[in-house]
């Protein structure tokens, strides 16, 4: 059986390289194999103009159920990356940070703003009538100042 995995994953890396006239590199190949091995849809990674690090972070995605590919270019940086593929997880709008007009410090505040607004919401379902009017003047003030 290890035999047969190891023909189709060589044969599947050999297609990907006819098809983007690219080798990878040897890291590129550690993670490509680790997704192979877990049954992971490694052609959502599989450019070689993709670092190993954006690699990395689409096949921990795809792990946990998000495919962040769409969101990322070539030149995305690996935190971007590990930005979009958190907020996928946690079913935030990452299209309000994916772009790379902003820095890596504005995504930040962009997805942080996004996470405490999801908190927020999630604590207003479960609040009372009274605890609720308490956070809402709570926010008043801290964005009053």
């Amino acid at each position: 059986m290890k035999l047969m995995n190891n023909l189709t994953f060589e044969s599947t890396i050999q297609s990907f390289e006819r098809k983007y006239g690219r080798q990878y590199n040897s890291m590129q190949l550690s993670y490509l194999r680790k997704g192979f091995d877990k049954g992971l849809d490694i052609s959502r990674c599989a450019n070689p103009r993709y670092e190993w690090t954006i690699m990395k972070e689409v096949l921990y995605g795809l792990n946990n159920g998000v495919d962040i590919s769409r969101h990322l270019d070539y030149d995305t940086t690996e935190e971007r990356a590990q930005l979009i593929r958190a907020g996928r997880e946690r079913n935030l709008d990452v299209s309000r940070y994916e772009s790379r007009k902003l820095t890596q410090e504005e995504a930040e505040k962009i997805y942080y703003e996004l996470l405490d607004e999801k908190i927020l919401n999630h604590k207003r379902k479960q609040m009372t009538k009274v605890q609720l009017e308490n956070e809402i003047i709570k926010q008043r003030f801290r964005n009053s100042n």
